[in-house]
Parts: structure tokens; C-alpha cells; sequence
């Protein structure tokens, strides 16, 4: 019981975090202009034995309906959102944190400037060389608490930060999973066309989950050094 106590109180101090977070990001975003997202494109229903094929052609693809929870995957009816709830529960809790994370990263200044302390480290005249900056967490609980800057920044949350370069990133695509083929394809184009003068491509991983992004870097901002973090 007292285990259980104890969880339900970390979980509870993760969710206050993330809430309290995304209530700054919301007011950053209003103000702020950041990068879209190079996303996969919707190819249907995310049910594999959905029947309507159709769905896959022209806009009707506007008309799926997207799972609440990580606004990812997206359904024709309910009734194949139900029966790919067994398949899709193990995606959906990475895609859910894994997206709060990037609207992190694009938008809240403390996780911007830790972006643009990484990428300082990247060799070449000021951090030009094209390079995948890839968050590789432990666990799915690490990937909840990187919702906590301070967590993240003191060394709380086990994830391995790696500088991929563009040669590295391709043999390493050879030996990915392959349900996760798409999404190492859009980090390598992503790597390929981002401006490093303003720009850095970032991949989220844990597992054999992946979720790719490009984020905006804030110029204005000043940065500790050894933290990454925003100082007055």
C-alpha cells in the first residue's frame, strides 16, 4: 500500500509539473513564432484491419477522428478505435508524453536553451554541422519526469543524449526496428533540411518508440553554460 502511496504521489507531482509547464508554453506560444513539426503523413484508419480503404484517398482523411490522448493516430468510427485499443495502448502513452515534450522543447525557454546548449557541443563553426540530437530515455516513467526541467537538467531522469551526424544516422537505419522505419525517415530528412544557423532536429526515443521533430532556437535568450538553462 505504501508503494502504491508513494507512486500515486510521484505521479501526481509529474502531472502538476506538466500542467504548470504547458500553462507557460501556452502564454510563449501566443508571442512566439516556432517551427512546425515535419510529421508523418496520415495515410488512413490506424486500425490495420479497418476496411475502409477508401479513407486512405483524397479528404476524407480530414474526417478521421484522432485519439484524444497523443492526436496521432486517427479513426473512421469508433468502433475501430476500440478494437485497436490493444495494439495502439502501447504507442499512445510514449506519443501523449513525447508531444508535450516537444511542445516543450519548441516553446518553454529553459528547454530551448538546453536544445542550444547541445548544440554548441556539435563540432563545426558554431554548431553548423547537420546533426540529429536524439533523447533516448530508460524508461517511460523518465520520459514523464523530462516533464520537470529541473529533473531533467540535474541529472534525475536517465536518458542518453546522443549527436547523431547525417553518415551515422543512415548506417543506423539499417538495423531499426521496422515498425519505426517511417519515423527514423522523417529524422534523417529532417537532419537534411533543417538551417543550422537557427534551427536544430531533434528525435525522441524510448524503446523502440520514436517521435521526430525540427525545433526553432530562440536567439534571445541568455544560457548557463553548464545547465543549458535560461539566466536573468
Amino acid at each position: 500500500a505504501m508503494a502504491t502511496e508513494a507512486t500515486t504521489a510521484d505521479d501526481k507531482s509529474i502531472a502538476a509539473a506538466a500542467e504548470a509547464a504547458a500553462a507557460q508554453v501556452a502564454d510563449i506560444a501566443s508571442s512566439t513564432e516556432t517551427s512546425p513539426p515535419i510529421a508523418i503523413s496520415l495515410e488512413g484508419c490506424a486500425n490495420p484491419n479497418c476496411q475502409q480503404i477508401e479513407l486512405a484517398s483524397g479528404d476524407l482523411i480530414s474526417k478521421l477522428k484522432r485519439c484524444a490522448a497523443c492526436g496521432d493516430a486517427g479513426y473512421c468510427s469508433r468502433e475501430c478505435q476500440k478494437a485497436d485499443w490493444g495494439r495502439h495502448k502501447k504507442v499512445c502513452r510514449f506519443a501523449s508524453n513525447a508531444k508535450k515534450l516537444q511542445e516543450l522543447f519548441q516553446c518553454h525557454p529553459q528547454y530551448n536553451g538546453l536544445l542550444n546548449h547541445h548544440r554548441k557541443e556539435i563540432k563545426g563553426e558554431g554548431g553548423k554541422l547537420r546533426t540529429l540530437i536524439l533523447f533516448n530515455f530508460a524508461t517511460i516513467q523518465d520520459l514523464q519526469r523530462a516533464l520537470d526541467i529541473g529533473a531533467l537538467a540535474s541529472g534525475q531522469v536517465q536518458v542518453a543524449t546522443q549527436l547523431v551526424g547525417l553518415a551515422e544516422l543512415e548506417l543506423q537505419m539499417a538495423g531499426r526496428d521496422v515498425e519505426a522505419n517511417d519515423a527514423w525517415d522523417v529524422a534523417l530528412y529532417n537532419s537534411q533540411v533543417y538551417e543550422p544557423a537557427d534551427h536544430v532536429s531533434v528525435a525522441i526515443m524510448q524503446g523502440t518508440f520514436v517521435k521526430p521533430f525540427l525545433v526553432l532556437l530562440r536567439p534571445t535568450m541568455k544560457v548557463d553554460e553548464q545547465t543549458g538553462l535560461e539566466v536573468a
